[in-house]
């Protein structure tokens, strides 16, 4: 069943906080029907194995659920997705923290299938006081059915635990509209982990990477996929591994390899002087990652 016209704020929703059975929930708005005009703000969501779950009715004209605002919240100790996302037209998921409990081999901070996002902007993704071996935040079909205007993912911290492998910092795919991805910072230390991945294999849209600052130590970009157009230029691509980027099967060990195949002359290499990786992305210093100021 639908419902619309709900705000819920600056409560405590609390869920098993040692649960690892797949109907336990902190919020949950379940299959069927959808929901429009619904805000969660300046609330605590804590435990279950999903933190907060959204999910629509389906990929057809009145199916998503409409003017959603997620904003402010801290969404902490899920076990499997801290917040699941599914038939959504999402205003805004800004300002949010979220902090996966420590327990699983594998932990989604966002897991959104068909929704589109247009402003996904100020969060913090941590799993960096865990010992989480393979951590993502994924994008699917962002800006695919429905869609309004731009999508916005701009100014988000994503921290892995030191511990870990294997991840994504970011996991975009497909989309038939403009997707920004501004001013994010990433920092992915796992010997198999992606910075941000990019699969351009379906839609007609845009990936716009701009100003990006990614430690990621398997590829801080990866780039697959011909449908979408992809742009590069401004980020700080910095890896203790083999390769700044690949871009359509083809490794890049240096920005000059990674320019000529992408067309970004502009990005850099830099290892980020983070003060304190355990607690937040902040740079101690800034040499060498000047970059233009976003409009």
């Amino acid at each position: 069943a639908g419902c619309d016209n709900i705000e819920i704020r600056n409560c405590k929703l609390l869920a098993n906080p040692n649960s690892t059975e797949s109907n336990t929930y902190g919020f949950n708005k379940p299959t069927g029907g959808v929901c429009n005009n619904i805000r969660l703000i300046g609330n605590l969501i804590s435990g279950g194995y999903y933190g907060l779950y959204l999910r629509g009715a389906s990929t057809a004209v009145g199916g998503y659920n409409t003017n959603i605002y997620i904003d402010s919240n801290t969404i902490e100790k899920a076990y499997y997705y801290s917040v699941y996302y599914y038939y959504n037209d999402l205003n805004s998921f800004s300002y949010n923290k979220v902090y996966p409990r420590d327990g699983g081999s594998s932990h989604y901070n966002v897991y959104s299938y068909y929704s589109n996002h247009y402003r996904t902007v100020g969060n913090v993704f941590s799993t960096a006081k865990t010992s989480i071996n393979n951590t993502y935040t994924s994008f699917y079909y962002t800006q695919h059915f429905n869609y309004t205007a731009d999508a916005l993912i701009a100014n988000n911290e994503v921290i892995h635990s030191e511990k870990s492998t294997a991840g994504y910092g970011l996991y975009m795919a497909y989309t038939q509209g403009m997707v920004k991805i501004y001013n994010n910072t990433i920092y992915a230390p796992g010997s198999s982990a992606y910075g941000i991945y990019v699969n351009c294999n379906t839609g007609a849209g845009t990936f716009e990477l701009m100003n990006n600052n990614i430690w990621a130590n398997n590829y801080p970009i990866y780039k697959t996929g011909t449908l979408a157009t992809f742009v590069s230029d401004y980020n700080n691509l910095y890896s203790t591994g083999a390769y700044v980027g690949s871009y359509n099967a083809v490794n890049c060990a240096s920005l000059t390899a990674w320019g000529n195949q992408s067309g970004d002359l502009t990005s850099v290499r830099v290892a980020p002087d983070f003060l304190d990786k355990t607690e937040s992305l902040d740079l101690i210093s800034n040499v060498g990652l000047t970059c233009p100021i976003l409009q």
